[in-house]
C-alpha cells in the first residue's frame, strides 16, 4: 500500500485538503453523500463543513485497582509464580527491516476497497473520549458529520472506485469511541482513528455497500527521549482501563513511548450470526473467513498507526517496537506480527490464547460478547468444528504464533483462566516455540490484578529482551 494512504493528514483530499488536529480539524472535501438510517451513499465527490464534537453514551468503568491488594494475600510473591525460561529461538531481530508477510508465511491477506489498509485521520487529543460504548441490542450506529466525514475522507482517498457507493456504519456489537468536551484526566500529544472499508457487496436492495470500519490511538509519550515504542493492545472493549494504564505509565517512566489501541477494531466484536436471516452461510469457511478479516483489520489498523505515530513523531522512528497485548489483545497479537514480523523487537502476551472458535466457545464471558454465533454450523462435535475451522482459517493465532519464535517472547499465563480459556493459552505457547512464560494458579480477573506487582519484573524482562545482540536467520 502507497505510504501516502496511510497518513491521512499529509493527502489533499478535492483540492481542499485537510488540517491536522494541531489546526483545530477543519476538514473540507468534496464527496457528495446521501444519508440514509445508517448509511452515506456517495454520488460524487463533494462534502464540506466543519466537524464537530459528539459525546459517546457513558459505559461501565472497569475493576478499581484497589482489588489488587487482594492478590497480595492470594499469591504472594514468594512460590506463587512458575517461571519457565524460553526454549532456544532462532532467528530474534531488533532492526526494522521491509518483510512481505503473505509470501514470507504463506497467509492470504483480506483486501480492503481501493487497496487501502488504514486511512488515518488525525484527532484532537484534547478531544478524543477514552472511553468507548458498545452498540447493544439492535443497535446501529446513527451517523454523525463526524462519521460522514469518515467516509467522505475514505471516499476521496480511494477516488472512482467510491462512485455510486453506499457506506454502512458499525451495527449490533461493535465498539465505537466519540469526542468529549471534557477535560482529559491522561495527556496525548498525539491521537488518530484508522479508516477502512472492506470491499462492496450488495445490499439487501442490491445496492453496492461497503462497511466502514474503525480504530482509534492515542499516544502516550514517556518521561524522556524514547528509547523503544510499546504497542499496547487492550483487552475487549478496551478493558482493563486502570490496569492499562498503570502498564503505561511504568513504561514511560522508563522513557518508552506507549501507542495505545483504545480498542479492539470496532467491528471487531459486531454480532453475527451464521446461517441466520440476511446472515453469512453457516459453513466452517464462512466463520474462518469473517475471523481472519476481523484479526485482519487490526493488524492494518495498528501498523497505520505506527506508521503515523513515525511519521509525527521522529524520535520513534529507529527505537526498537514492542507489542503488547492483554486479553483479547494478546489473541491479536501474533497476527498483528505476522504482518511486518521484521520490524517487532519483542513481544508480551497476558492471558492470550489461539484458536478464536474454541475460545469463543468456551470463554465464560461468550455470553456477554456475542460476537459470533456458530450455533448452526454443521459439525459431528466441537472438536470437530474446531478441527475444520483451523483447517479453513489462515490468520487465526493457530496459524501464526510461529512468528513468536523471531524475537523474544513473554507470555503471562493464568492456569485457573476461563475467559480465554487455559487450555488455549497452552495451545498458543506451544505454537510459538515455547518461549518464556511465567504461570500463575490464578483466574483472568485475578492475573490482571497481579500484573500490577509485576510490573517491575516485566521491565527488568524488557530491558534484557532489548539489550540482546542482533542475530541472524
Amino acid at each position: 500500500m502507497p505510504r501516502d494512504g496511510r497518513a491521512f493528514g499529509a493527502r489533499t483530499l478535492g483540492g481542499k485538503g485537510i488540517r491536522s488536529a494541531r489546526d483545530g480539524w477543519s476538514l473540507k472535501t468534496e464527496v457528495l453523500v446521501r444519508v440514509e438510517q445508517n448509511r452515506v451513499r456517495t454520488e460524487g465527490v463533494r462534502v464540506s463543513g466543519d466537524v464537530r464534537n459528539r459525546r459517546p453514551p457513558t459505559v461501565v468503568r472497569a475493576i478499581g485497582l484497589s482489588l489488587a491488594t487482594l492478590i497480595v494475600l492470594i499469591c504472594p510473591s514468594t512460590g506463587c509464580v512458575v517461571v519457565q525460561p524460553a526454549e532456544d529461538v532462532a532467528g530474534a531481530s531488533l532492526t526494522a527491516q521491509t518483510v512481505t508477510p503473505s509470501a514470507e508465511l504463506d497467509l492470504e491477506w483480506p483486501e480492503r476497497l481501493g487497496g487501502v489498509r488504514g486511512l488515518v485521520v488525525p484527532l484532537e487529543p484534547t478531544e478524543l473520549s477514552r472511553v468507548g460504548a458498545r452498540l447493544r441490542g439492535k443497535r446501529y450506529l446513527r451517523p454523525t458529520a463526524l462519521d460522514r466525514a469518515d467516509a467522505a475522507a475514505l471516499a476521496s482517498a480511494v477516488g472512482d472506485e467510491a462512485e455510486g457507493l453506499s457506506f454502512e456504519f458499525e451495527g449490533p456489537g461493535s465498539y465505537v469511541f466519540g469526542t468529549t468536551s471534557q477535560p482529559p484526566k491522561r495527556f496525548s500529544p498525539l491521537a488518530m482513528k484508522v479508516v477502512s472499508a472492506r470491499p462492496p457487496s450488495p445490499d439487501g436492495n442490491g445496492w453496492p455497500t461497503a462497511r466502514i470500519q474503525r480504530t482509534w490511538f492515542a499516544y502516550e509519550r514517556p518521561r524522556g527521549e524514547p528509547r523503544a515504542v510499546v504497542l499496547l493492545m487492550p483487552g475487549m472493549f478496551g478493558t482493563p482501563g486502570p490496569i492499562l494504564n498503570r502498564i503505561s505509565d511504568s513504561f514511560r517512566l522508563k522513557d518508552i513511548g506507549v501507542l495505545r489501541m483504545l480498542g479492539h477494531p470496532s467491528r471487531f466484536t459486531e454480532q453475527v450470526r451464521f446461517g441466520g436471516d440476511a446472515q453469512p452461510p453457516a459453513t466452517v469457511e464462512a466463520v474462518a473467513r469473517e475471523l481472519d478479516d476481523r484479526v485482519a483489520e487490526a493488524a492494518y489498523a495498528a501498523w497505520a498507526a505506527i506508521d503515523h505515530l513515525r511519521a509525527e513523531r521522529p524520535e520513534t522512528r529507529d527505537v526498537p517496537l514492542v507489542l503488547m497485548g492483554g486479553s483479547g489483545g494478546a489473541m491479536i497479537l501474533p497476527t498483528v506480527a505476522a504482518y511486518r514480523p521484521g520490524e517487532v523487537s519483542a513481544a508480551i502476551l497476558v492471558a492470550g490464547g489461539a484458536g478464536f472458535v474454541a475460545i469463543n466457545e468456551g470463554s465464560n464471558y461468550a455470553g456477554y460478547i456475542r460476537a459470533i454465533d456458530v450455533s448452526r454450523v454443521p459439525a459431528e462435535s466441537k472438536q470437530d468444528l474446531f478441527d475444520r475451522y483451523r483447517a479453513a482459517s489462515s490468520l487465526d493465532g493457530v496459524h501464526t504464533a510461529e512468528v513468536l519464535k523471531r524475537f523474544p517472547t513473554l507470555m503471562i499465563h493464568g492456569t485457573k483462566d476461563k475467559a480465554v480459556p487455559a487450555e488455549a493459552g497452552e495451545r498458543l505457547w506451544e505454537l510459538a516455540g515455547r518461549p518464556e512464560r511465567w504461570t500463575y494458579p490464578l483466574g483472568h480477573e485475578l492475573l490482571f490484578l497481579n500484573l500490577v506487582l509485576e510490573l517491575g519484573d516485566v521491565n527488568e524482562w524488557l530491558n534484557e529482551a532489548l539489550a540482546r545482540p542482533v542475530e541472524q536467520p
